[in-house]
């Protein structure tokens, strides 16, 4: 839930997650730090507003190719840049927040194109760590992949939050719940198995969290309703 993501009940740092928080007080101690969201929204990972610490998506593919040319001829990226610069006093919220989700996502695709560049070469392959099907493993893996480019990004503190989808199981829980359980343990012991290759193992934590409880008394399908009380 969102309490999960923020550990603030009492609603005293508004709009911030602990992660985020984390991240904030680190970074006043001198540390280089990055907050990560793999498929996972930024609610854990925003800090204070006053640290303007930003949340950066990873992608789980390579950058697509955008057209860097519009039709009045001027690099297209240049023009954006420039309309979505330094604003004004006078500005609109709606066109203040579109400047900086627009220039915040045009920064991240760069940097994306030039770590695109640096995943081929041999410093930083993965080919030990192939991609597969299984959503969690590749997301471990990307993590996998933006730590051992550390140096390169300049960090030396950071939080990656991820996702794994598909325990609102009502019906054949037991079922469901193995496989999810086997997709997890797989796609950890692999990431351990690299964290431990890069010779960081004993640097890095994991923390799991659950989304919301569950009925102890199974339904007639064989699966669980939502927690209540």
């Amino acid at each position: 839930t969102t309490e999960n993501l923020k550990c603030d009940i009492e609603d005293n740092v508004a709009g911030t997650g602990v992660g985020g928080r984390i991240l904030d007080m680190l970074k006043r101690q001198g540390y280089q730090t990055s907050s990560n969201s793999v498929d996972a929204g930024e609610k854990l990972l925003k800090g204070f507003a006053s640290d303007n610490s930003p949340v950066w998506s990873v992608s789980l593919k390579d950058p697509i190719g955008l057209d860097r040319y519009s039709s009045v001829g001027p690099n297209m990226f240049d023009l954006v840049k420039n309309l979505n610069g330094v604003g004004s006093d006078d500005d609109s919220f709606l066109g203040s927040t579109w400047s900086v989700m627009t220039s915040k996502a045009l920064f991240e695709y760069e940097k994306s194109l030039e770590y695109a560049e640096l995943f081929d070469s041999e410093e930083f392959d993965m080919g030990h760590y192939p991609a597969s099907l299984d959503k969690l493993h590749n997301r471990f893996r990307s993590v996998a992949q933006f730590m051992k480019m550390r140096s390169v990004r300049k960090v030396n503190r950071e939080v990656f939050m991820l996702r794994h989808d598909g325990f609102d199981s009502h019906s054949e829980s037991k079922d469901v719940i193995n496989k999810m359980f086997e997709e997890s343990n797989n796609a950890i012991k692999t990431f351990v198995n690299e964290m431990e290759l890069q010779g960081i193992w004993e640097n890095v934590v994991i923390v799991m969290g659950s989304e919301f409880g569950r009925s102890i008394s199974p339904n007639r399908s064989g699966g669980s309703d939502h927690g209540w009380g």
